[in-house]
């Protein structure tokens, strides 16, 4: 399934992850998006590399819960964010407001451009570099 509009990106998201699903999680990232699979390592860019970045936590077998989210669109540019939760068997849970960017592909569906999962948490590992 496909987003028709940025919030079911979040939606799809979790869904896919929860399923362990790492092709349906790189199919909401257009070719040359970016994601922030560590604050303090920085990004990574295109399917292979976020399909790597991603493989470890779905790997985990945990719950992704959404606790909240959002998207504000301008045109064909959208910003999300949500508040998420990872609780794994055997590891502490994770925490974090994500930051994303998605833009309107020409069929019309939402993919992901920018994914920044830790949202501020970038900024205090910029801080401690």
């Amino acid at each position: 399934m496909a987003a028709t509009r940025p919030d079911q990106i979040i939606e799809l998201f979790a869904a896919s992850f929860n399923a362990g699903d790492v092709d349906g999680l790189a199919s909401l990232y257009e070719a040359g998006a970016s994601i922030i699979p560590d604050p303090a390592a920085g990004a990574v860019s295109g399917l292979p590399a976020i399909r790597e970045a991603l493989q470890p936590f779905v790997a985990m077998g945990g719950t992704l819960t959404i606790i909240a989210s959002s998207a504000v669109a301008s045109g064909d540019i959208a910003l999300t964010h949500s508040s998420w939760r990872l609780e794994a068997p055997g590891a502490d849970p994770m925490e974090a407001v994500s930051a994303e960017v998605a833009r309107r592909q020409p069929d019309g569906t939402w993919l992901y451009v920018i994914d920044n999962p830790w949202g501020a948490g970038v900024l205090a590992a910029a801080a401690a570099r």
